[in-house]
């Protein structure tokens, strides 16, 4: 019996459907204005909500002022 043909050998495959992400929009204010010290969570609606891939990377354009996490926390 060839192997190929033999579930038991390589169990089930199931493929998702591909949904491309079409949207990103930041939630709550445009503006955020931060005291030394605060923190805040950027959040982010994805659209569609159960796109494939919804992944963001997060950068601070001056981390004297503010740094921002992997997961969006921001300290001032």
């Amino acid at each position: 019996d060839n192997a190929w043909n033999n579930p038991s050998v390589f169990g089930e495959l199931v493929l998702d459907e591909y949904r491309e992400l079409t949207g990103i929009a930041l939630q709550g204010e445009g503006i955020l204005f931060l005291n030394a010290d605060d923190q805040y969570r950027i959040l982010l609606d994805f659209s569609p909500a159960n796109a494939t891939f919804k992944q963001v990377s997060w950068a601070s354009s001056n981390p004297a002022v503010a740094t921002v996490s992997s997961s969006g926390n921001v300290t001032a």
